[in-house]
């Protein structure tokens, strides 16, 4: 057998939902959709055919701006736009997280 297979350990499986589900507010629409493994609350969110406004996926627009309002979300990998007090008020770049519990919800239009 070839290659190094990498063992799934507790600490991964609490960084990255498997399954887990969002559901979002954009634009008076309300949607929800099961993520893949270790995927993107934006690219969650484009799968569902809303027009999510995003631009850099570098961390640096802020166009992909989200509130969490419940559930939770993964450090963001990057961030060089949010404020401190708007990541403290819940704000994320979508880009740069993933859902770090069962269901998050978010509000793209807070």
């Amino acid at each position: 057998m070839h290659g190094h297979r990498h063992r799934d350990t507790r600490a991964d499986r609490c960084h990255q939902r498997c399954g887990a589900q969002l559901r979002f507010d954009f634009e008076g629409a309300d949607e929800t959709i099961q993520l893949t493994d270790n995927e993107l609350l934006l690219d969650a969110a484009l799968r569902t055919g809303q027009d999510i406004p995003w631009s850099c996926r570098e961390a640096v627009c802020g166009m992909c701006r989200a509130k969490v309002c419940d559930g939770q979300a993964t450090p963001m990998a990057a961030n060089f736009i949010l404020s401190d007090d708007e990541v403290a008020d819940g704000f994320v770049l979508t880009c740069q997280t993933r859902a770090a519990s069962e269901k998050v919800r978010l509000d793209f239009d807070a």
